[in-house]
């Protein structure tokens, strides 16, 4: 079994030169599904294939008792790692896109034909646990899957983002259908915010009023000079990436699976 000291993120030394910062991890918490966070390295996404299996036999055996499935990187150039990454006989899969916007040039992108038809007002974190808990589970009902990528806030996440003012019910004609907040989040190289939740309740979907919610956000965050909106979006979200391409953020990077031949993945 592993030791304590075992869980925590270390510093590898790899034998063919170079180092990585790695962790154990369990997608969604699950005990069946561990894999290792590559959070830093110095191992280029071109370099020889040489030395990418170096690597992942280096992180094999430390964290044999682990019994790993999966590595998991981040890469600014998705597809071309991908590309590189195949060719040296690694599985690939994207995990979530990166996507991210100044918010100055944001606020200056054309407006969504809903635009007008959307309002945002202050709510009570509370409330806006109660719908976010229910749009989640209604999605879930649908595709359990939804859970691996998309949980809701917690209460106690809420309440910091009412406290900051980042915290918003969408109104549409008066009526709530939806919660959208953020919260200031510096990471990835980048200074501003993080989306935390953008949901519309199951009757108004499909309606685009979630790119002109975001469009109203643009204007009511508090954002200075070179602040950046950025979220991680899981590739199966199809809704939420498409809208956060429409209202002008892009992908600047991503989180990839990687699985090592020989590696067990699940």
């Amino acid at each position: 079994m592993p030791d304590a000291v075992d869980w925590a993120n270390r510093l590898l030394t790899l034998p063919c030169g170079g180092w990585a910062v790695t962790g154990i991890r369990f997608r969604g918490r699950d005990l069946t599904k561990p894999f290792v966070e590559i959070a830093a390295h110095d191992v280029g996404d071109a370099s020889s294939g040489d030395h990418w299996h170096a690597m992942a036999d280096e992180i094999a055996r430390a964290y044999a008792p682990f019994a790993p499935g999966r590595l998991q990187v981040f890469t600014s150039s998705p597809d071309s790692a991908r590309v590189s990454l195949e060719a040296f006989g690694f599985q690939t899969e994207v995990d979530t896109y990166l996507v991210a916007g100044l918010i100055r040039e944001l606020r200056e992108r054309p407006r969504s034909t809903r635009f007008d038809d959307v309002t945002l007002a202050p709510i009570s974190a509370s409330a806006a646990s109660r719908l976010a808990e229910r749009v989640h589970d209604d999605l879930a009902e649908q595709n359990p899957e939804t859970r691996l990528w998309s949980t809701p806030q917690t209460l106690e996440e809420f309440d910091e983002h009412a406290a900051a003012g980042t915290l918003f019910g969408i109104h549409l004609a008066g009526r709530l259908v939806g919660i959208i907040a953020a919260f200031r989040w510096n990471a990835h190289g980048m200074t501003g915010f993080t989306v935390a939740e953008n949901v519309i309740d199951a009757p108004h979907r499909g309606q685009k009023l979630a790119p002109a919610a975001m469009q109203h956000l643009f204007e009511m965050l508090p954002a200075a000079d070179g602040d950046v909106l950025w979220g991680t979006i899981h590739p199966d979200n199809t809704p939420s990436l498409h809208n956060a391409l429409r209202v002008g953020r892009e992908i600047v990077g991503a989180h990839l699976w990687l699985t090592p031949a020989g590696w067990p993945g699940w």
